[in-house]
């Protein structure tokens, strides 16, 4: 008995919904004005909506960016966090990448990191490229939260900006950067270097006539 009124009520459901279904027409995309009643200005519901959320964003925004700091705190992270999911997750899928390839706030990263590469190699005698740097000594550099550094640095390795050096042992990813800023040229992982060349050569030379003396 209850399974039959369940049916009938299903039914009766059902075919309430097929009497008052209508299809859409394309007087529901086009509503009827509300504001400027003729001409080229004229404004429907549907227009008032865009205009009052455009004003809301730009409000955002205005306020997010009054006073932006170089490690975004508080409503500058969320506006820039915002600009970076539609610029890589909408734009860039859907329109391609354009010639200004970093966001700011991945620029931004790959900025702090590059001057941290110098300064460590300054204090080491190498060069800013051979650095290697931890994501510890990322976040301790930029101040920046362990989410920022791992997402930022992903995008600044599929960009080849930077290297990931996997490291063994279980030990945590080093990041190098890609290009050697003094000579302006891509370094070359895996590759010897030319010095490192020449001072083989010159040290086989020296063992081969040592040799034949």
């Amino acid at each position: 008995m209850a399974a039959d009124r369940l049916r009938e009520r299903t039914l009766s459901v059902t075919t309430l919904a097929a009497d008052e279904f209508h299809a859409p027409s394309l007087d529901d995309f086009f509503p009827p004005s509300v504001l400027i009643h003729a001409g080229p200005f004229e404004l429907d519901r549907l227009m008032l909506i865009r205009l009052l959320m455009s004003v809301l964003v730009a409000a955002f925004f205005v306020i997010a960016m009054r006073s932006p700091r170089l490690v975004p705190r508080g409503m500058q992270n969320a506006a820039e966090l915002a600009l970076d999911f539609v610029r890589i997750n909408i734009a860039e899928e859907i329109l391609g990448k354009a010639m200004d390839e970093l966001a700011p706030p991945v620029r931004g990263m790959f900025e702090a990191i590059r001057e941290a590469c110098k300064a460590k190699g300054d204090e080491l005698k190498i060069k800013p490229a051979d650095v290697q740097l931890t994501r510890r000594e990322i976040r301790e550099t930029t101040a920046w939260s362990d989410w920022q550094v791992r997402m930022y640095c992903q995008k600044l390795v599929e960009m080849e900006y930077l290297f990931a050096v996997q490291a063994m042992n279980g030990k945590p990813a080093v990041y190098q950067l890609a290009r050697d800023e003094e000579s302006r040229t891509n370094t070359l992982r895996g590759l010897t270097s030319i010095d490192e060349l020449k001072k083989r050569l010159t040290s086989a030379t020296k063992e081969k006539a040592a040799n034949v003396g």
